[in-house]
């Protein structure tokens, strides 16, 4: 099945598109006018299209050229505050654009459509975790939009036959693994980004708002999900319809969540580092906690959310970040790192090269002293990242300094070119040879 992708350049879109190209059923088309989205975000091979979804005949036409099955329908506005302050943007891009691609695809003659809806249709619930049936009040536009237009899917449903399913969640978080794309917001407002700005360095501070909620550590609890296990989650709905499935509805959520205050410790101990936490007064209109059960989704769709712990969420983005660290440099990929490299830090250079390598995806690494100039703690962040990098291939890295190479799979010990002992850190130094003398 050809699915269109609507917003297919951004943020939870351009996972998806990777999801439905590893999937034998489906063959992704990403569909995005770049107001928000980034062109270098969908894959070479993936087919681009840039367009409106305001512009029913170009949508229609779109859909008969490349034989479309099915929509995917990401593109949208979907900032809470700015909602409050501009709504005509919010209900002239959210609901006057997508009633005009639903009226393109009913001239295409394309049926079906997965809708990235939001939980904020719920606004503040009762009790935790949300289910489903659960009373609708949206207390912003953006929440407001994205109900009217599942009212109108549904609409849609009972008069011209179409089959929709409407996913609603909270915070998408993380990135692809490496870190080749990732959260990219402008302005960004999200949590996990701002906290990760905060360690880099480009922010003075992460802000707490409200340490007095009846909550385990007093700060707001707030659901997270993995993109790539949202991403997963577009494709099983897709799936389900493709399979004759009924419109419906369903929660992704962790049905646990996570405090303010774990994120920030939890990133403190991913980077490295001990950043400033400012407490501050309650902000108006945050609840307690906002949690999402995903009970639901699972029986019906088979979901299985599997990399949504708070460890694994932000070293994904922490990858991202690093390599966004290194797009927005004056040059980009092309800033040169030898004697000409003008302000760079030895850590900055390293940074460019573990990207570049990235880049170029090698089977095998060699490094001989690499990192022998820099400070013992950048090395061993260097070298994680050179050991993620390289997951499932493989690295040798000439070294003489412990922190570096007592972590290594393996290690080699030569004298007069020959090996003369191998093994781990803890195997060698029991062996009571050159290695534990060194």
């Amino acid at each position: 099945m050809n699915i269109l992708v609507t917003g297919g350049a951004g943020y939870i879109g351009s996972h998806t598109v990777r999801a439905l190209m590893k999937s034998e059923e489906f063959t992704p088309f990403v569909f995005d006018n770049l107001s928000t989205g980034h062109r270098e975000s969908v894959p070479e091979e993936v087919a681009f299209i840039e367009g409106d979804i305001h512009d029913i005949a170009f949508v229609a036409e779109t859909m008969k050229r490349y034989e479309i099955d099915g929509v995917i329908h990401f593109a949208a506005s979907s900032l809470v505050a700015e909602s409050m302050v501009e709504p005509g943007k919010y209900y002239s891009n959210n609901v006057e654009g997508t009633l005009h691609l639903l009226l393109g695809m009913r001239k295409a003659g394309v049926d079906k459509i997965v809708f990235s809806s939001t939980a904020a249709v719920y606004g503040e619930p009762e009790k935790t975790p949300i289910e489903e049936d659960f009373p609708h009040n949206p207390t912003n536009v953006y929440g407001r939009t994205k109900l009217v237009i599942e009212d109108m899917m549904r609409d849609f449903t009972a008069a011209y036959g179409l089959s929709y399913v409407a996913l609603r969640y909270f915070n998408a978080a993380g990135a692809a693994e490496g870190g080749m794309i990732g959260e990219d917001h402008q302005p960004e407002s999200h949590l996990i980004p701002l906290i990760l700005k905060t360690a880099q360095g480009v922010r003075d501070h992460i802000s707490i708002y409200g340490t007095d909620y009846p909550t385990p550590d007093g700060t707001c609890l707030r659901d997270y999900i993995h993109v790539l296990d949202l991403a997963d989650a577009h494709v099983l709905a897709m799936k389900y319809l493709a399979g004759g499935g009924v419109s419906d509805v369903f929660n992704l959520g962790s049905e646990n969540g996570f405090s303010v205050r774990e994120i920030i410790e939890v990133a403190k101990k991913v980077t490295g580092v001990d950043f400033k936490v400012v407490e501050e007064g309650r902000r108006s209109g945050d609840p307690a906690a906002l949690i999402a059960s995903s009970a639901k989704c699972k029986k019906a769709l088979g979901w299985n959310p599997t990399r949504s712990s708070t460890e694994e969420i932000i070293a994904a983005a922490k990858a991202a970040h690093s390599y966004g660290f290194i797009k927005r440099m004056s040059n980009g990929f092309d800033t040169v790192i030898g004697e000409d490299g003008g302000s760079l830090s030895q850590g900055q250079k390293q940074l460019l090269c573990i990207t570049r390598i990235m880049l170029a995806k090698p089977p095998m690494l060699i490094l001989d002293e690499a990192t022998s100039s820099i400070d013992t703690r950048t090395e061993i962040k260097i070298q994680n990242a050179f050991a993620k990098l390289m997951e499932g291939r493989t690295s040798f890295i000439v070294a003489h300094r412990l922190s570096t190479i007592q972590n290594a799979d393996i290690i080699l010990v030569m004298k007069d070119g020959n090996i003369i002992e191998q093994g781990n850190h803890d195997e060698l130094v029991t062996l009571n040879g050159i290695y534990r003398e060194i």
